[in-house]
């Protein structure tokens, strides 16, 4: 086998021409691949954030993609996986922002855990100084409660696909961290978990995760399954 340096020195063997043709189109192959899948992961989460109604707020979106798996049968029933184990995808060097916000409409939306956790104690000490109100009649069927803080946050995989482009998994996780008021003379009764003004001493964490399968019909991507994977009070 020629070396590269022969190659490069003797260009007008046949072989090594051969050999860079043939390194030159794998390359062009595997570039025109990814961006295929960039373009496609790119409307498949647009999907996701139409179908769920997705508001973006402060913070919401994880600036990390979810290490959360397409469990195999997901993979094998919709994907044609042939592998007998859970899949993650290639992050492909993008991140959920590039794809999500590629026009840089969302700023703001989009922070690490530690700006969350820094953001979530500013708004609880806003709450409680009375300089954020919070959501009133936010939480149905707990007439009590006169006011309730959340700051929500969501992951997402980058999306999975069939060989073809025509299916795509995603898994995406929704957190949210909460706290709430009742009315002053209502807490009384409760020392051990209201202050004097109302205020719940701790705060509530709730999630759900959930597996969509999305197919493209007439150029648009519809789900067409979902699974329910977790959740957490």
């Amino acid at each position: 086998m020629l070396s590269r340096l022969a190659c490069i020195i003797l260009l007008a063997w046949p072989s090594c021409a051969l050999a860079r043709d043939k390194t030159s189109w794998n390359e062009r192959a595997a570039a025109k691949l990814e961006e295929r899948t960039k373009a496609e992961a790119r409307t498949v989460l647009a999907a996701v954030l139409r179908d769920d109604k997705i508001e973006m707020t402060p913070c919401l979106l994880d600036i990390h993609w979810s290490t959360r798996p397409v469990t195999v049968d997901i993979a094998q029933t919709y994907l044609g996986s042939s592998l007998n184990a859970d899949v993650i995808a290639s992050h492909l060097g993008v991140s959920p922002v590039d794809l999500i916000d590629a026009g840089d409409k969302m700023r703001g939306s989009a922070c690490s855990d530690a700006h969350s956790d820094a953001l979530w104690r500013q708004m609880v000490d806003d709450f409680r100084s009375g300089a954020n109100p919070g959501e009133r009649g936010a939480d149905k069927g707990r007439s009590a409660r006169s006011s309730t803080l959340r700051l929500r946050r969501a992951e997402i995989t980058l999306p999975l696909f069939n060989r073809m482009f025509t299916t795509a998994a995603v898994v995406v996780g929704y957190n949210s961290l909460y706290t709430w008021k009742i009315d002053a003379d209502a807490s009384q009764q409760y020392s051990d978990k209201y202050d004097k003004a109302g205020y719940y001493r701790r705060q509530g964490v709730e999630g759900f995760g959930y597996t969509y399968v999305y197919r493209k019909k007439g150029g648009v991507w519809k789900r067409i399954h979902e699974t329910d994977d977790w959740s957490a009070h």
